[in-house]
C-alpha cells in the first residue's frame, strides 16, 4: 500500500509542478480559468501533503482510503491530459506592439476561441471534481494518526 501511496505524491509532485508552468505562461485563458487552475493546484498540494502523512502511517488502510487514493491518482491523470491537451492545442499568444501584433492578436482570438472554450469547459469540471474529492475526504472523517 505504501507504494500505491508513494506513487500518488510522486504523480501529484509532478503535476504541480505542470501546473505552476501553465499560470506562470502567457496564454490567453478566458476569464476565470486561472483561478480555477489556481484551485485545483491548491487542492492537489493538500491532496499531496495527506497522501505523504498518509505514507508514513504504520497501519495498514481501511477501504474507504484506498478509494480515496484511486480517485486522486484518477483525476491527476485527467489534470495531466487536460494541461497536456492544452499545451499541445494552444500556443503562447503573439506579443509586442503595434498594428501587426494587434492583427495578430485578434487572428489568434479567433482561431483559438472555440478551443479555449472547451478547455474551460474541462478545467471547471476539473476543479469541481477536485473540489468534491477534498470534501469527501473530510466528510468521511479520514484523518490520520501517525504512529510514532
Amino acid at each position: 500500500m505504501e507504494l500505491a501511496v508513494g506513487a500518488s505524491a510522486a504523480t501529484l509532485k509532478s503535476l504541480l509542478s505542470k501546473l505552476g508552468s501553465l499560470l506562470a505562461e502567457q496564454y490567453t485563458l478566458i476569464r476565470g480559468v486561472r483561478g480555477d487552475i489556481q484551485f485545483i493546484a491548491d487542492e492537489l498540494a493538500s491532496m499531496q501533503a495527506f497522501l505523504s502523512n498518509l505514507s508514513k502511517c504504520k497501519k495498514s488502510h481501511d477501504d474507504q482510503t484506498e478509494d480515496w487514493i484511486k480517485q486522486i491518482r484518477d483525476i491527476s491523470y485527467d489534470i495531466e491530459d487536460c494541461i497536456d491537451g492544452f499545451a499541445h492545442s494552444l500556443r503562447p499568444d503573439p506579443r509586442g506592439s503595434g498594428w501587426l501584433t494587434a492583427v495578430r492578436k485578434t487572428l489568434y482570438e479567433i482561431r483559438t476561441c472555440c478551443t479555449r472554450r472547451n478547455i474551460t469547459v474541462q478545467i471547471t469540471d476539473l476543479k469541481n471534481r477536485a473540489e468534491h474529492i477534498g470534501k469527501r475526504r473530510l466528510r468521511m472523517f479520514m484523518y490520520v494518526l501517525t504512529e510514532f
